[in-house]
């Protein structure tokens, strides 16, 4: 329905850039950490550089996602088929 890789990419890149400016760590550091669930990665990441994980973790979860979901466009037609199903 929507290119899944590129939103992944760019979510992840801000996130970890903005994680990395905050707390004033190395970006390619930050990198290694990378978990495919976004919840476990950023605990762990917080965890990793004994950050309180129970103050930054929702920021961060919700950080990726609106971020993700910003850049999410439809394949094109996905919107009439969508339509036409719930019809």
């Amino acid at each position: 329905m929507y290119e899944y890789n590129i939103n992944y990419k760019i979510s992840l890149s801000f996130l970890l850039n903005q994680f990395s400016k905050e707390f004033g760590f190395n970006f390619e550091e930050v990198k290694k950490a990378v978990s495919h669930n976004r919840l476990l990665f950023i605990q762990k990441l917080l965890k990793l550089y004994k950050i309180n994980s129970l103050v930054h973790v929702l920021k961060y979860y919700n950080f990726y996602w609106d971020i993700f979901l910003n850049h999410i466009t439809l394949f094109e037609d996905v919107g009439k088929i969508l339509k036409d199903y719930k019809k």
